[in-house]
């Protein structure tokens, strides 16, 4: 029975990662069965204190690359992309060390590279980014931290294998561009990191005094590579950084006409990536903030994209329209609003006719 103390969770947890054979058929079947049990804990609560000791069992599993395929193949990154959202909120003793225990996990899966284009496709990276904002235990900062040096490391490596330049590289790191609609160009963690506002975070880590030396070299040496491709980063890659963070607000990029006209068609960017997250925004957001930039970012996208309102016909994005019509009815005035007058814009041909 799965739960916080469970000794023969604990016991099988330390006979997978001392274990001697581990791709024998015995042992994979032992690992499968673990993490499926982990996986039916994870499942079925996210309360701190009913994961805990699950996590903690699990982070030590994974300590063997050996086991992390198959918790890719369970279905356990999005889980625990789940737990970083929902149960490490707080700064008690207990979701301290789960926040820990959890970031150890993606740490380890990270060094494995279906695992990392997983972990990119869960949002791992903005994930991390809002722990890192308001974490205060140095392991948990560190750890952090460790985790953007992986997937930095990870896209140098990726355009070195691309280029033939340098050291071998794993060949499985080509998973990386696998699920990507520009496979030759690759991932860009890069700028997922600098969209994020990664750059301000190191900034203000850089001025804070830690015990950990380890700290201060990560932050420089993630400092320094983001500096060196910073010229990269576009406005609509800090654009797409917010949308994949989940949190809008009115920063200056959605006001700005220049913005609009110049990057209406990279909407259409990896299977039109940034609209399908507005949608996803739109659907599940319960920020009435988030909500209203998002629906005035839509009408901003119709109103400028050569295809007008016809770009939300793509499947991709089934279902928008209607989304932001029933937001008209907000109780929320500005959400109501800013959904009106989308759906205006969405609704004439030409948007300067009712100017």
């Amino acid at each position: 029975k799965p739960g916080i103390a469970n000794p023969a969770l604990f016991m099988a947890a330390t006979a997978l990662r001392y274990a001697t054979d581990a791709n024998s058929n015995e042992s994979r079947a032992t690992a499968e069965k673990f993490l499926g049990t982990i996986k039916e804990t994870l499942t079925n609560s996210m309360k701190p204190e009913a994961i805990e000791f699950s996590v903690h069992a699990l982070s030590a599993v994974l300590r063997r690359r050996d086991y992390r395929p198959a918790a890719l193949d369970l279905g356990l990154i999005k889980l625990i992309g789940q737990i970083l959202v929902q149960a490490c909120n707080g700064e008690s003793a207990v979701i301290t060390q789960l926040t820990y225990e959890t970031l150890l996990c993606v740490w380890l899966l990270s060094f494995d590279y279906g695992c990392m284009a997983e972990l990119h496709r869960e949002k791992i990276i903005p994930k991390i980014h809002r722990v890192l904002q308001r974490a205060q235990k140095e392991k948990v900062i560190r750890l952090c931290l460790m985790v953007y040096q992986n997937f930095c490391q990870a896209q140098r490596k990726y355009y070195n294998a691309r280029n033939s330049i340098g050291e071998f590289v794993d060949p499985s790191i080509y998973l990386l561009g696998s699920q990507l609609s520009d496979r030759e160009k690759g991932p860009n963690y890069y700028v997922d990191l600098i969209g994020i506002g990664i750059m301000k975070t190191l900034w203000q880590l850089a001025r804070r005094k830690f015990g950990d030396d380890d700290i201060a070299a990560s932050v420089e040496d993630l400092t320094q590579v983001l500096d060196q491709n910073m010229d990269a980063v576009t406005s609509f890659s800090e654009y797409k950084g917010e949308v994949l963070s989940g949190s809008l607000e009115w920063s200056p990029v959605h006001t700005s006409t220049k913005f609009w006209k110049e990057n209406a068609t990279k909407f259409e960017e990896n299977g039109y990536e940034a609209l399908r997250e507005l949608a996803e925004i739109i659907q599940r957001s319960r920020d009435d903030l988030t909500l209203a930039v998002a629906c005035h970012d839509v009408g901003e996208i119709v109103r400028y994209h050569p295809s007008g309102r016809m770009i939300l016909s793509v499947p991709q994005v089934k279902g928008l329209k209607e989304k932001v019509m029933g937001l008209m009815s907000h109780s929320n005035p500005e959400v109501a609003k800013n959904a009106l007058v989308a759906v205006q814009k969405i609704m004439v041909q030409k948007w300067e006719f009712i100017q």
